[in-house]
C-alpha cells in the first residue's frame, strides 16, 4: 500500500550524499561507454558500449529517484531505472562471451531468448500497481536519508535476483575458465574484468539482505561505478578492445611452427613463442604492433604485409639465412566477414639445404655421366681416325722423299703438316678419354642402392611408381667404386622410369639382392611393356636407344656394362613382351674373408 504522506513537501528534488555517489557512478559509466564507442568496430566493442549505457541509464534515473522528495516521483523513476537494471546483466554475459571467443553463439535468436525475462520484467514494473509482482509495498527509509524502502514481490526475486545473478555468474565462470587457459598476457586484464563483473552481483545481494549498511539504498550501481573504472583501466592499460584475443589453446605455446594472428587492420593480436623466437623479439613488444611497422624493423618480413586473403604461400628468408614457409588462413565471422588472419611460419631450412645438396649431387652425377660419355666417344673416334691417319702420314712422308715437281711437293708438304696436326688433336682426345684410376672400397651395396633411390625419389613419387625392395639381409660386402656403381644403378632406374611412366597403374620397380657362388646379384625388375628379342639383342650396343629423339643417347647401358666389366662382374638383361624386363648386375664378393673360428 502507498502511504498518503510525502517525505519532504518542498522542494521537489534535494541533493544528498547518496545523490553524489550516483552522479559519480553515472559519470564513470559515461566515460567507459565513450571509450568503448571509439573502439566499437573491435570485437566486443559495441557490447561493452551498450553494457555501460545500460549502467549509465540505471544510475541516471537513480539520481532522480534518491533526490526526489515525492514518493510518486520516486516510484516513477524506479520504474525507469529498470530499463538499465534488467538489461545490464544480459549485455554483460554477451560481452564476456564475445571476449572469450564464443561470439559465434551470439545470434539474433539467442539474444531474443535471453531478453525475454528482462522484457517481461519491464512490463511488470510499469504496471506494478495492478498486480504488485515487483513491489508489494513501500516505506520510508532511515530518518534524514530521503530514501524509500521497497518490499519486493515474487517476480523481483525471480528476475532481478535469480535471473540477473545467473547471467552475471555465468559470465564470471566464463572469465575464470578463460583466465586459466589463456596466455598470461591476458590474465591481468581478465582478472580486472572478473572483479568488475562480480562487484555489482555482490552489491545486489547486499542490497536485498539485512547486511545492507544503507537500508533502501541500492548499492548495485555503486558496484558498477567500480566496474566501470576497472574496465576503463583494462581499455587503457591492456588495450582491452584493441586486443580481444581469438580463442586459443595451450597448444599455441608448445607448437613448433610459428603462428601470428592479426586483426582486420593487420595489427598483431596474438603470437606464439615459436614465432617470437623466429622474429627475434619479445612477446610484449610484438602484440599490438602493426605488421607494416614491424616490417620497418625486420626487413625480411616485408613480403608478409603484401599477402592477401587468397594469396598463395611464400618463403621468407631471414637475415640468418633461415627459410620460413608461410601460409595464411582467414578467420571468418558468421556473415562471411574476415575477422582476423592467421599466418603460419614453418622452418624449412633443413629441407632446403637437403634439396640443394641433392640437386648438386644430381648435377655432379649428370656432369660425370656426360664427361664419361664424351670420353668414350672421344676414345672411339680417336681410334677410328688413327688407322687411316697413320696411312696418310706414312704415304705423305714417302712422297716427300720423291723428286716431285715444286707444286706437287708443296701440296704433299701441306698434306703432311695437316695430318700431323690431326694426329696431335687425336692424341689430346685420347689423353682426355683416358679414365682416372677408380677408387674401390669395401661397402654394403645396399647403401649405394638407397642413395641412388633417394636421388630419384621425387620422380618416382610424381610418376606413381612403387618401389619394392627385396634385400638379402646376409649380403656380403663387395669391393667397388661407389661413384661408378651409383652411375650404373642410376641408369637402370632412369630406364625403368621411362618405360613405366605411361603404363596403367600399378607401375612397379622391384629391386632384389642375393648372393651365391662368390657373387652378389642386384636385379632391377619392372612390370613395363617389355622388349622384343631384336631390341634385347642390341641393348648394350653404343648409341642404340629405344627412346624418342632428344630423350636418350644410347650410351647409358653401354657405359654401365663397361663399368661392371671393369669391376670383374657382368650385367645381363632379360625381357618378355607384356611382362616387363629384368636387369641383373653381378659383382664378385670380397676376396679377403675373415678366418673361421
Amino acid at each position: 500500500m502507498q502511504p498518503e504522506t510525502v517525505l519532504n513537501a518542498a522542494p521537489v528534488f534535494i541533493v544528498t550524499p547518496y545523490v553524489i555517489i550516483y552522479i559519480i557512478s553515472f559519470a564513470v559509466c559515461l566515460v567507459v561507454a565513450g571509450a568503448a564507442w571509439m573502439r566499437r568496430e573491435a570485437e566486443g566493442g559495441l557490447l561493452l558500449f551498450f553494457m555501460m549505457v545500460s549502467a549509465a541509464v540505471w544510475s541516471f534515473f537513480g539520481i532522480f529517484e534518491v533526490s526526489a522528495t515525492s514518493w510518486e516521483v520516486k516510484i516513477l523513476f524506479s520504474k525507469l531505472e529498470y530499463i538499465g537494471g534488467v538489461t545490464l546483466p544480459v549485455v554483460f554475459l554477451l560481452f564476456i562471451a564475445s571476449h572469450v571467443g564464443l561470439g559465434k553463439y551470439i545470434t539474433r535468436r539467442n539474444m531474443l531468448l535471453l531478453f525475454i525475462i528482462p522484457a517481461v520484467t519491464l512490463v511488470l514494473a510499469a504496471t506494478n500497481e495492478y498486480h504488485h509482482l515487483i513491489w508489494l509495498s513501500f516505506s520510508a527509509g532511515p530518518e534524514g536519508s530521503n530514501l524509500i524502502m521497497y518490499e519486493h514481490g515474487p517476480w523481483f526475486w525471480f528476475s532481478n535476483i535469480g535471473y540477473s545473478s545467473l547471467c552475471v555468474l555465468a559470465g564470471s565462470v566464463l572469465l575464470v575458465g578463460f583466465a586459466i587457459s589463456s596466455h598470461r598476457k591476458y590474465q591481468p586484464r581478465t582478472f580486472l574484468m572478473l572483479v568488475g563483473g562480480l562487484l555489482p552481483w555482490l552489491m545486489a545481494l547486499i542490497y536485498v539482505s539485512s547486511l545492507n549498511p544503507l537500508p533502501g539504498y541500492d548499492l548495485t550501481r555503486v558496484g558498477f561505478s567500480f566496474s566501470g573504472a576497472l574496465f576503463l583501466l583494462a581499455v587503457v592499460r591492456w588495450q582491452l578492445l584493441d586486443l580481444v584475443p581469438v580463442a586459443r589453446s595451450r597448444v599455441m605455446d608448445t607448437i613448433r611452427d610459428g603462428i601470428i594472428v592479426v586483426d582486420k587492420r593487420n595489427v598483431i593480436i596474438d603470437i606464439n613463442p615459436a614465432a617470437v623466437k623466429m622474429l627475434g623479439s619479445s612477446n610484449g613488444s610484438l602484440i599490438g604492433k602493426s605488421l607494416a611497422k614491424l616490417a620497418e624493423e625486420i626487413s625480411w618480413l616485408a613480403p608478409l604485409t603484401a599477402i592477401g586473403i587468397d594469396s598463395p604461400g611464400i618463403t621468407l628468408i631471414t637475415d640468418s639465412a633461415i627459410h620460413l614457409e608461410t601460409e595464411t588462413y582467414p578467420v571468418i565471422e558468421g556473415r562471411g566477414k574476415v575477422k582476423a588472419r592467421i599466418f603460419t611460419l614453418l622452418d624449412i631450412t633443413d629441407r632446403v639445404k637437403a634439396e640443394a645438396e641433392k640437386q648438386a649431387m644430381i648435377n655432379r652425377l649428370e656432369v660425370s655421366t656426360r664427361l664419361a660419355t664424351l670420353g668414350e666417344m672421344a676414345a672411339g673416334i680417336a681410334h677410328e681416325i688413327n688407322n687411316p691417319l697413320t696411312a696418310i702420314i706414312g704415304f705423305s712422308e714417302l712422297l716427300m722423299q720423291e723428286d716431285l715437281p715444286a707444286e706437287a711437293a708443296g701440296h704433299v708438304k701441306y698434306i703432311a703438316e695437316g695430318s700431323n696436326r690431326v694426329k696431335d688433336i687425336v692424341k689430346r682426345m685420347l689423353i682426355f678419354a683416358r679414365q682416372d684410376k677408380s677408387i674401390k672400397l669395401s661397402i654394403d651395396i645396399h647403401d649405394v642402392i638407397e642413395k641412388t633411390l633417394e636421388m630419384r625419389q621425387y620422380v618416382l613419387n610424381t610418376s606413381n611408381i612403387e618401389v619394392v625392395k627385396n634385400y638379402d639381409p646376409d649380403l656380403p660386402p663387395v669391393t667397388v667404386d661407389p661413384g661408378q656403381m651409383q652411375q650404373v644403378f642410376l641408369n637402370l632406374i632412369v630406364n625403368a622410369e621411362y618405360v613405366l611412366k605411361d603404363i596403367p597403374a600399378p607401375a612397379r620397380l622391384t629391386i632384389i639382392t642375393s648372393h651365391s657362388a662368390g657373387n652378389v646379384r642386384i636385379t632391377f625388375m619392372d612390370n613395363g611393356p617389355g622388349m622384343p628379342p631384336e631390341v634385347l639383342n642390341r641393348l648394350f650396343h653404343p648409341f642404340f636407344t629405344t627412346k624418342s629423339p632428344g630423350e636418350g643417347t644410347g650410351l647409358g647401358l653401354s657405359l654401365s656394362r663397361s663399368i661392371v666389366l671393369e669391376h670383374g662382374g657382368d650385367i645381363q638383361a632379360r625381357s618378355e613382351v607384356g611382362k616387363g624386363s629384368w636387369f641383373t648386375v653381378k659383382l664378385p664378393v670380397e676376396q679377403t674373408q675373415k678366418p673361421s673360428g
